[in-house]
């Protein structure tokens, strides 16, 4: 059944690829979504995103917009190149990441592609994502970067920790001090009663 389905012309199947790469889910997503890293993530020449979503990568030769998006686990794109044919609708792109040992899974599933592209595609997704991806994400610079945001938000935990100590360690020098002034009050009390006594 499935070859049938293979032989018909028309439309292209969808491509569907997984790979694990080595770095978390929320690195994957932020770097996939963000322009400045989506082009240093692939090697693109240059990447634009937009707050409504839209995007443009690989220098405008791919353009689309993020339509649905599930932090850290999943997006979906609409999609197109600038090699679709005029009037022909955006595609789908799905991504979803899988948190797995030594990494995350990523999938991607990428539909309505214009008739007689897919197998570029598919090999486009290999060498100029997943591959570049394996480097860049392995590269001390993203791990520094990764290892940067870790003690960002263990300096951020950290500082909050100290703020309550921080109090913590007012109210017991405000109830020594206290304590103080009462033990002292209770010694001048006893002392002029001694005295007054002689």
């Amino acid at each position: 059944e499935s070859q049938e389905h293979e032989a018909q012309p028309t439309p292209e199947s969808p491509i569907e690829l997984t790979r694990v790469v080595a770095a978390s889910p929320e690195r994957i997503f932020k770097a996939w979504l963000s322009a400045d890293e989506h082009a240093r993530m692939t090697g693109g020449e240059h990447a634009t995103y937009e707050p409504d979503g839209s995007f443009t990568t690989w220098d405008a030769y791919i353009s689309g917009r993020t339509i649905e998006q599930q932090p850290f686990s999943r997006f979906v794109q609409s999609w197109r190149s600038t090699e679709f044919p005029e009037g022909h609708a955006d595609s789908r792109l799905e991504v979803t990441l899988h948190e797995v040992d030594g990494g995350t899974e990523v999938t991607l599933v990428h539909d309505g592609i214009p008739d007689g592209q897919g197998e570029s595609y598919r090999s486009g997704w290999v060498e100029h994502y997943f591959e570049p991806m394996d480097e860049y994400f392995a590269s001390a610079g993203a791990k520094l970067r990764e290892a940067g945001e870790k003690v960002s938000e263990a300096a951020h935990a950290a500082g909050e920790a100290l703020d309550a100590v921080g109090e913590k360690v007012d109210e017991a020098i405000e109830a020594v001090s206290h304590a103080g002034a009462e033990a002292k009050k209770t010694a001048q009390r006893a002392a002029k009663q001694a005295s007054g006594k002689s």
